[in-house]
C-alpha cells in the first residue's frame, strides 16, 4: 500500500486544488441527492393540501443539481485527461532510462490510467457512498430512532463481509496484474499452448473475482430484506405518519442499501490501485 499510497499523494499534490475544487462539487452534488427524498415527501404531502410549495422546493433542488453535476463532469474530463497524460509519460521515460523491458513498460503505461480512473471516479464515488451513507442515516433517525437503529445495525454484516472479500480481491488483482504485465511477451513468443494458459488464468482470476463479489453481496443483501420488511413494519404500525413521511423513509432505506452496494466495486478498485501503485512507482518498477 505504501506505494500505491505515495503514489497518490504525489497526484493530489501536484494537483491538489483542481482535484478539490471537483470533489467539493462532488459533496455538492451528493448532498442535494440526499435531500432529495426529504423534499418530495414535503413535495407530497403540499400537494394533498393543494399546496405548491412543496414542488417549487424540490424542483430547485433538482435545478441547482443539474446545473452543478454538468459543470463537474465537462470540468473532471479535462482534468483527468491532463493527469493521466502526465503521469503516463514519467512513467515511460523513467522505466527506459531504468531499463525495463518495452512490454513491461506499456503494460505499466496502460495499468497507470487505471490510477488516473481511481483519482477520477473511485475516490469521488468512496465520498458520495460515506456521504450518501451518513447522510441517510441521519435522516432515518430524523423520521424514528428505531428505523435509524436497523439501518446502523445493517452495518455490521456489511463490513465483515467486505472485510472478507478486499483480502480476497487483494490476492486476485495482484495476480491478474502479474499476467497483464507479461501479456505483450507472451503474445510475441506466438506459441499457443503459451498464450492459451495465459488468458486461461486471466479468465481463472477474474472468475474468482466475480464469485468473490456475487457472494458478498448475497450475504449482505439477505440482510438488507429483513431489514427492509423490519423497517416499513415499525414505521408504519401506528398508522399516524402522511404518505409523503412514509415514502421518505422507504427511500432512505432503500439509499443506503444502494450505498452498501456500491462498496464491493469500491473495496475491489482500492485493493487492484494499491497493486498498480507498487508497479510504476519509482524504485518499484
Amino acid at each position: 500500500m505504501d506505494a500505491a499510497a505515495t503514489l497518490l499523494r504525489q497526484i493530489f499534490r501536484s494537483h491538489r486544488i483542481p482535484i478539490g475544487l471537483t470533489y467539493a462539487l462532488t459533496c455538492f452534488e451528493k448532498a442535494l441527492q440526499v435531500l432529495f427524498p426529504w423534499a418530495t415527501g414535503v413535495a407530497i404531502d403540499s400537494l394533498v393540501r393543494s399546496d405548491l410549495s412543496g414542488v417549487a422546493v424540490l424542483c430547485g433542488l433538482w435545478f441547482l443539481h443539474l446545473v452543478s453535476a454538468t459543470f463537474r463532469q465537462m470540468y473532471d474530463t479535462r482534468l483527468f485527461t491532463r493527469i493521466y497524460g502526465e503521469l503516463a509519460t514519467s512513467t515511460i521515460i523513467r522505466q527506459r532510462a531504468a531499463g525495463d523491458a518495452v512490454s513491461v513498460i506499456a503494460a505499466r503505461s496502460s495499468l497507470s490510467r487505471e490510477c488516473i480512473d481511481f483519482v477520477e471516479r473511485d475516490v469521488p464515488m468512496l465520498f458520495q457512498t460515506a456521504l450518501t451513507g451518513i447522510g441517510s442515516l441521519v435522516m432515518m433517525f430524523f423520521y424514528s430512532t428505531a428505523v435509524g437503529l436497523i439501518g446502523l445495525a445493517l452495518l455490521v454484516p456489511a463490513v465483515l463481509c467486505n472485510w472478507w472479500f478486499a483480502r480476497r480481491a487483494r490476492r486476485l488483482n495482484r495476480a491478474i496484474n502479474n499476467r497483464l504485465e507479461r501479456e505483450v511477451g507472451v503474445i510475441e513468443a506466438c506459441g499457443l499452448p503459451r498464450v492459451s494458459r495465459h488468458f486461461s488464468m486471466l479468465r481463472t482470476f477474474r472468475v474468482g473475482l466475480s464469485d468473490a463479489e456475487a457472494i458478498n453481496r448475497s450475504i449482505v443483501e439477505l440482510f438488507m430484506i429483513a431489514a427492509l420488511a423490519a423497517a416499513l413494519v415499525l414505521y408504519t404500525a401506528g398508522g399516524t405518519h402522511t404518505p409523503g413521511a412514509i415514502y421518505a423513509v422507504f427511500v432512505y432505506v432503500w439509499t443506503l442499501f444502494e450505498t452498501i452496494w456500491v462498496v464491493p466495486p469500491a473495496v475491489n478498485a482500492i485493493t487492484r490501485v494499491q497493486d498498480i501503485g507498487t508497479r510504476v512507482q519509482p524504485g518499484n518498477a
